[in-house]
């Protein structure tokens, strides 16, 4: 499986703070029913997501606690 077929899952908090990364989560497969597909939550509460490619997170060095300012179209609007 190469990294173009995974994904990291940025959890972020209410307070605009990474609480969780899931990373190189597989995507999945048509053939598994919807109720059998794996379920992915973070350690500590989150109110944002972020996917990006498989291996992003540890090339950028995203982690626990780091701060994240929504940029773009988004920016300000959801208090980061």
């Amino acid at each position: 499986m190469c990294s173009s077929d995974l994904l990291d899952i940025v959890w972020i908090a209410s307070n605009c703070r990474v609480v969780d990364v899931s990373e190189n989560v597989p995507f999945p497969d048509p053939a598994i029913p919807m109720a059998d597909l794996p379920r992915y939550s973070p350690e500590s509460r989150a109110k944002y997501v972020l996917e990006i490619n498989g291996g992003e997170a540890v090339d950028l060095g995203l982690g626990i606690g780091d701060q994240v300012e929504f940029l773009g179209g988004i920016a300000g609007l959801y208090g980061c």
